[in-house]
Order: structure tokens, then sequence, then C-alpha cells
């Protein structure tokens, strides 16, 4: 067994339920202790890894299939570049790639699920399966037992779901996924920033489906939270939506053009050159 896998794990996790490490030993031991098991320096005794799988809501045998299953560092090394392909929309290589490792010997649970959602979704956007048996099989993998320790990975699937219904335009089954995610209560800093990325999408169906007033507040929500967290990574998209918002509403010149402005100076900052050649095109006539 892997000290330092282990240790890994159970600091994951504890930050997932929102814990200090001091929270996590009490009632079970010394928080000196649980510092040294997230740094690998230990094994715990059975008792111990009991109580602590408890408070941190797993099973006690979920330790032993992370470290009977579980490469961690191969498996964060794939992951990250699985997400890259994916942002930059190379289903190719992301089908291949998740096609091959899913021949290989049974991964754990949780790793699982996130490859085959990526299969699926790289599957549909391939038109090797169509937008049903996609929506099918990404509703399936919900419904399946990861011992809840990756809870933001569901609501990564979930936005995967609404955006397939909103690409078939039904808009109303697509907000209903994205407020399900918005209304989740996860205290997390990673669920925080995916948050926005939802507000977002849920903007543009709202525009999409004419409720022009109920997309320019949410996009006003995620400006108002990404310019207090000092967030720049979607202030070019979410100014632009805005702009688009108040084009359909009719607001005046200014406030319109003052949104473009922002949005083409984010996108030249951050070095978004398809957004700035789209804005550059199509908006020309609120940028003088």
């Amino acid at each position: 067994m892997d000290k330092e896998v282990l240790g890994k794990e159970i600091k994951k996790l504890r930050k997932l339920r929102n814990l200090t490490q001091k929270q996590l030993a009490e009632g079970i031991c010394n928080q000196s202790e649980i510092s040294r098991l997230e740094k690998g320096e230990v094994f715990p005794s059975i008792d111990i890894l009991h109580l602590v799988a408890n408070k941190l809501k797993v099973p006690t045998f979920y330790f032993y299939e992370v470290l009977i299953h579980d490469n961690i560092s191969y498996k964060n090394n794939l992951t990250g570049k699985l997400m890259t392909l994916v942002q930059n929309k190379d289903y190719i290589e992301v089908y291949k790639l998740v096609e091959n490792e899913l021949k290989k010997t049974e991964c754990h649970p949780e790793f699982k699920q996130f490859l085959l959602w990526q299969y699926y979704v790289s599957a549909y956007y391939l038109k090797k399966i169509n937008s049903d048996t996609c929506l099918t099989e990404l509703k399936l993998l919900l419904q399946q037992q990861t011992f809840g320790t990756n809870v933001i990975q569901d609501l990564f699937i979930k936005n995967s779901i609404a955006n397939i219904y909103a690409e078939k335009r039904k808009f109303k089954e697509s907000i209903r996924y994205y407020d399900s995610i918005l209304n989740s209560e996860i205290d997390s800093l990673e669920y925080t920033a995916f948050r926005n990325k939802v507000l977002y999408n849920l903007s543009k169906v709202l525009f999409l489906d004419n409720q022009i007033e109920l997309s320019l507040s949410t996009l006003d929500e995620a400006i108002e939270w990404l310019c207090r967290n000092s967030d720049m990574s979607l202030l070019g998209q979410v100014y632009f939506q805005k702009a688009e918002c108040l084009e359909k509403l009719n607001y005046p010149y200014d406030e319109i053009s003052e949104c473009y402005k922002k949005a083409l100076f984010f996108f030249k900052l951050l070095g978004l050159t398809y957004y700035e050649k789209i804005i550059i095109e199509k908006k020309q006539r609120y940028l003088n």
C-alpha cells in the first residue's frame, strides 16, 4: 500500500467536505496525526481509517479501491491532457485516447465515470452516436455509485447534458439542468469557479429562449462574481453576451458600445483571437 497515495486521497476528500485538519481529527486523533497521514508519512490503524472514512462520508473500502486501482500521477496527467483536448475541441483525439484507456484493466469507479463521460460526449460531437443516445448514457452515469467523492464531476456531466439540450433547442430541459447545478450547496473553490461558467451558459440559453431580461440579470451576477474574485477568464464572453442583450432590449448606443469595447479589451488581453475576430467583424459599428 502506498502511504503517499492514501494521504493525498484523504486530503482531497477533506477539502471537498470543507473540513480543516483540526475538524477531521476531532474525536479521532490528534491534528498532527492527520497532518502526517496527509503527507504520506504514516499509515493509519484500521480503527482510525474507519473513523476518518465515516467523517469523510465514504465507505472504508473506498480507500482500498483507490490504492488497488489508482496510479494517481498517471490519472492526473491523462485527465489534464483530455481536458486540454476538450477545450481545443479535438474530439478525435479525445475519443481515441479514452477508447484505448477503457480497454485496459478495471479502474476506480470515479475515474471510469470520467472516462465514459468524455467517451460519450466526444462520440456525440464526432457523430458516432446521436444526441438522444448521448443524453441517455450521460444520465445513466449520474446514477452510478462512485461514493460521492467527486460531486463536482457529477455537475460537469449535468452541464454537458444541459449543453446538448440547448443545442437541440430544448431550452426548458437545458435550463432545468443548469438550475440544478446552480442550486447545489457545495462549498469549494472549484465549484464556485465552475458555477460562474454555468451562469454564462445559462445566460446564453435564456437569450436564445427570448428571456432577455433574465439573461441580462444572470450576466450581471456573473460579472459581479468575476470582478469580486479578480477572475478575468470569462469577462470577455460575458460582456459580449451582455452587449447582445442590451442590443435586443434597445438600450442606448453608448451602453451597448461600452460592453462591446470591454469584451474586445479582455479578448485581446487574454489572447482570445477567435473571439476578437468575431467582435471586430460583426460589431465594428460599436467599437468606434
